[in-house]
């Protein structure tokens, strides 16, 4: 006997549409602190059961990995500038304005031991060259 698939089952029980997503408890971490954030925080903000986000995210660790990812995706990390020094000015701006909008964040990006996925895939080659010079202890995801 074969088991349904998760889709059918879920169509079939005519279980509703998620109530909250990765994107929502990643701005909830975010908004909170992720120095300081708990999971029973994210809760509380998002209005929803453990068991929800739990559906989502597998514990705290998960939650910051998460949260950096949403930050990083952020960043406009287009070249703007052909000189070298003007476009280090402006990332150093944008990643100290990006880390000033969410407490914590600069703390989470230090402790990173993987990029998040989001944050790389897209950035143009100079980027790319400038996140591994500023985060060299990472390895891709």
């Amino acid at each position: 006997m074969t088991r349904p698939s998760q889709e059918a089952t879920d169509s079939a029980v005519g279980s509703p549409p998620p109530r909250i997503s990765r994107d929502d408890i990643a701005d909830a971490g975010l908004a909170i602190g992720l120095s300081s954030v708990k999971m029973k925080a994210v809760v509380e903000r998002l209005g929803v059961g453990h068991s929800s986000l739990y559906r989502h995210v597998k514990g705290r660790d998960d939650l910051i990995f998460l949260a950096r990812d949403r930050a990083l995706s952020k960043l406009d990390c287009e070249q703007d500038s052909p000189d070298w020094r003007d476009f280090l000015r402006s990332r150093a701006k944008t990643v100290w304005a990006l880390c000033d909008a969410y407490p914590g964040l600069a703390s989470a990006l230090r402790a990173m031991k993987t990029i998040p996925p989001r944050s790389s895939p897209d950035m143009p080659a100079p980027v790319v060259g400038w996140r591994n010079m500023v985060l060299p202890w990472t390895t891709p995801c």
